[in-house]
């Protein structure tokens, strides 16, 4: 199973498009800038998948499918291109690699099965809440981007491959949860999450 979703991605990759409209790349190296990422990742238009999706891990690729680029306007496609941005620069991928390695090697425990779901639908809330972050707290445009790719059809993106739409949230669900007044909307401190985590290690 992981190396058939290995192989489906690459096919995506290499089948997709290098975006080269000046447009869509002032858009994206303004996401860059916002989501503080020094080295942008490679994008490029799919004509396979049916949401944006980032996939890789030491070479990271965002793929923007056609029908989104053309639905949605400017503003509304940086926050998208933000909340990939942010899987990238959270390292989601190698994470989400590591856990499905573990619920291949651990396969006949339901618990590794249940931690990967749940870990799944967090990564997607913390994308969330630190685009809104990036975004200062403008959430009508993302809000929009959200509904509007939810009118695409959507499908299971592969493991290792990280989409807007993979929180398996209701988009009435991750809207309302965007507009929770509890929603950070600057940067909380690392230092005790770090602390948090070496003590529970």
């Amino acid at each position: 199973m992981l190396t058939t979703a290995w192989l489906t991605i690459r096919r995506w990759v290499n089948d997709a498009r290098v975006i080269e409209d000046q447009r869509l790349l002032g858009v994206w190296h303004s996401a860059c800038k916002k989501a503080s990422i020094t080295s942008p990742p490679g994008l490029r238009d799919s004509q396979f998948c049916s949401t944006p999706l980032v996939v890789g891990t030491w070479s990271p690729t965002v793929l923007i499918p056609s029908s989104v680029l053309e639905c949605l306007h400017d503003d509304e496609l940086e926050t998208v291109f933000i909340h990939e941005l942010m899987h990238v620069r959270r390292h989601d991928a190698s994470i989400r690699m590591a856990a499905s390695l573990m619920g291949a090697i651990y396969f006949l425990l339901p618990w590794v099965w249940i931690a990967n779901w749940r870990l799944r639908r967090l990564c997607e809330d913390a994308c969330d809440e630190t685009t809104v972050i990036a975004l200062r707290g403008r959430r009508k445009s993302y809000g929009s981007a959200i509904l509007k790719t939810a009118e695409i059809i959507g499908y299971e993106p592969p493991r290792f491959a990280l989409g807007m739409r993979d929180s398996h949230r209701s988009p009435r669900q991750r809207l309302e949860r965007l507009l929770d007044a509890r929603l950070p909307l600057h940067p909380t401190s690392t230092l005790r999450t770090t602390c948090l985590l070496t003590v529970m290690a």
